[in-house]
């Protein structure tokens, strides 16, 4: 069994895109010619923590980044709105819409607001401009170990939209052989058994099991 070591690829490609950022001309105010923006509604633990490594990330490599917070009790009209009013800002050219929101707001009209050229996690609807990182990032993750997928039996714990969706999407149109699950289905030990690579897409750590 080999567990892959996605910290060590990370650093590799932020290493690069901070001299890849060094070379882009800075604009006549003297900030970075890349902005990343995070929306984040409530005080979620889990997402301020990721919105944490995004922004240590963003230092990392030389980018600008803003985290715009906004109350748990917001409505669709009004969120929509304070997002209409970030995507004017010239500016900015990234933006992140931090999961999970509120189940009172409509996600997907949301995510369907960003442009597609702004819209990082690729989750507006038929957003083909940008590869959804996740997709880009179990790939390269792969490949960095010479990995191969085709003829080998993939198995994706998780369901969810950020993560097992569109990676499960993405490897079925590359016609991989390939069986998705989530942590509700019976006899989940067995079934990640029959992998011969097994990707865990839940959030939930120590899930899976070394047996």
């Amino acid at each position: 069994m080999i567990i892959l070591n996605g910290k060590k690829l990370a650093n590799k490609i932020l290493n690069k895109l901070k001299k890849e950022v060094k070379k882009m001309p800075v604009l006549p105010t003297g900030r970075p010619p890349i902005k990343l923006v995070v929306v984040l509604v409530g005080k979620n633990p889990a997402s301020l923590n990721f919105i944490k490594q995004k922004q240590k990330a963003a230092e990392k490599i030389g980018i600008d980044f803003k985290l715009y917070k906004f109350n748990l009790k917001i409505n669709t009209q009004n969120f929509l709105r304070e997002i209409s009013k970030i995507i004017k800002d010239k500016s900015v050219t990234g933006i992140v819409i931090q999961l999970p929101l509120p189940t009172h707001i409509d996600l997907q009209k949301v995510l369907n607001l960003l442009p597609k050229n702004m819209d990082v996690d690729a989750l507006s609807v038929d957003n083909y401009f940008v590869e959804p990182p996740i997709v880009s990032g179990i790939i390269k993750l792969l490949e960095e170990y010479k990995i191969g997928m085709k003829g080998k039996k993939i198995v994706i714990v998780g369901q969810g939209k950020l993560v097992g969706k569109p990676l499960a999407k993405t490897l079925k149109q590359a016609g991989l052989n390939l069986k998705t699950y989530d942590i509700r289905t019976k006899n989940l030990g067995n079934k990640t058994l029959e992998a011969d690579i097994l990707i865990s897409a839940t959030g939930q750590p120590h899930l899976i099991k070394e047996s």
